[in-house]
């Protein structure tokens, strides 16, 4: 029994680990099939040249 808690251990996070990417992988496949997704503007947010804005352009809170 000790066995099988230990590599549930292991096994719960990488599942953890699974979800987060797959749902971010999954927002940036949806937003570009709809269009929504302004790659070169998400270039230069992540370059960090560009000022991350929300929604119509309002600058994001920190």
């Amino acid at each position: 029994m000790a066995l099988l808690l230990g590599v549930d251990r292991v096994t719960g996070a990488m599942r953890v680990v699974t979800n987060l990417l797959g749902d971010c992988v999954t927002v940036f496949a949806v937003s570009r099939w709809e269009g929504a997704l302004d790659i070169e503007q998400a270039k230069r947010t992540l370059a960090g040249e560009a000022e991350a804005t929300a929604g119509g352009g309002i600058p994001a809170q920190p």
